[in-house]
Order: structure tokens, then sequence, then C-alpha cells
């Protein structure tokens, strides 16, 4: 049996978007760029989707209160080393930038404000948490498909109020967790729906304060 290995099929979209740019062919290293760009934010979605999914079943399947283990488990174990390395006790600029570069890398929609005290990244859609609700993915929209659930009551690990999707509580506890975690500087994130039940953007952006002292 004559066996042929389908070396093309196992090339990356980021290495022949490379291979076009070395030929020269602009066109087609835009497409490849344009298509990698979209694989990629489905693949994002997918996970912030099975995450929301996980932390509903919690809630279902061991009561609400779970959620908020659940999540801080998830702050404490990835978060936490992934900040505590290129940020603790970081020149502003520095931590600024890099909140910055990584809503980009979820795709968020923002404006960023500075003033003598603090700069402000106020997320006008926020990549994750915010475009599902955008879509009309949570259990206090009226629209389908539903990939998670809301608090039905107001606590501190949900910026006290009730309705804020379990996939959002992490913003939450990091409110919670930062002081514990001597960052040598004081960053509050506040929350904010974004969009109604139809998925209307309204003026309530998520805001994260970055301070300078």
């Amino acid at each position: 049996m004559n066996v042929k290995r389908r070396e093309d099929l196992t090339v990356s979209l980021k290495d022949m978007a490379i291979q076009a740019v070395r030929r020269g062919d602009t066109q087609r290293a835009v497409e490849l760029i344009e298509e990698l760009n979209t694989a990629s934010r489905n693949v994002h979605d997918r996970y912030c989707e099975y995450v929301s999914i996980l932390l509903t079943y919690v809630a279902q399947a061991f009561g609400e209160e779970k959620v908020k283990d659940a999540a801080e488990f998830m702050v404490n174990s990835v978060h936490k080393r992934v900040l505590l390395g290129p940020l603790k006790n970081a020149e502003h600029e520095k931590i600024v930038s890099g909140t910055a570069r990584t809503h980009r890398n979820h795709w968020s929609e923002f404006f960023v404000e500075e003033d003598d005290e603090k700069t402000v990244i106020s997320l006008t859609c926020c990549g994750s948490g915010g475009r599902m609700m955008k879509e009309g993915k949570y259990e206090n929209t009226d629209r389908q498909p539903l990939m998670g659930g809301v608090t039905k009551k107001a606590y501190p690990w949900s910026f006290d109020m009730e309705g804020v999707p379990y996939y959002c509580v992490h913003c939450a506890i990091y409110n919670l967790q930062w002081p514990q975690w001597d960052m040598g500087f004081r960053r509050v994130l506040e929350y904010g729906r974004q969009f109604d039940d139809q998925g209307n953007p309204v003026d309530e952006p998520c805001r994260v304060i970055i301070y300078k002292e």
C-alpha cells in the first residue's frame, strides 16, 4: 500500500502567512492573517463559554456559593501566577500597557483616560464576558443559545450585585484578593453590564482603574 503523508495539512496559518510575506504575496498574507485572527477568536470564545458553563454547573449542582470557591481557586492558581511575575512593583506605564494589551488580545473594545492620579481603561465591550452578554448567552437575557448563569443574590464576590454572570465574578475576586498579593500598586475593577437583554449597548462600561501612587 502506498502511504502518502499530507504535510500540507499540518502547516499553521502563522507559518503560511510568514511564507506568503517572504515570497512577496502581500494579499495572500493579509488573507491568512485575517483567517488566523478569526480562528483564534473562535477558539477564545469557546473557552470562555466552557468556563461559563462549568461555573453554571457548579452553581446548579453544589449551590451558588460554590461558584465563588471555584472562581477563587482559578484566580489564585492561574491569574495570580501570571500577574505576579511581570507586574509586581512595575512602573505605571508598564502596568497600563500590559492591561491594554491583555484586552486587545481578548478583542475587547475600550478607551483609555488618564489624569494625575490614575489611568482608567473603560471597556464598552469586554471581549469575553461582555461579548457573551451582547450575544445573549446568559440566563438574564431573552435570547439563545444559553451559555451561562448569573448570580441570584448580591455577594462581595459579585461586586455586591445580583445578575452578574458567573464568568465575570473572577474580576470581583481580583478586587478581594489583590491587597493580599502585595503587587506594589492599586488596581480596582468596576463591573458594568455593557449591553441590555437585546444586545444593545448601554452606557455601563466595565472599568479598570490603575492608580499611580
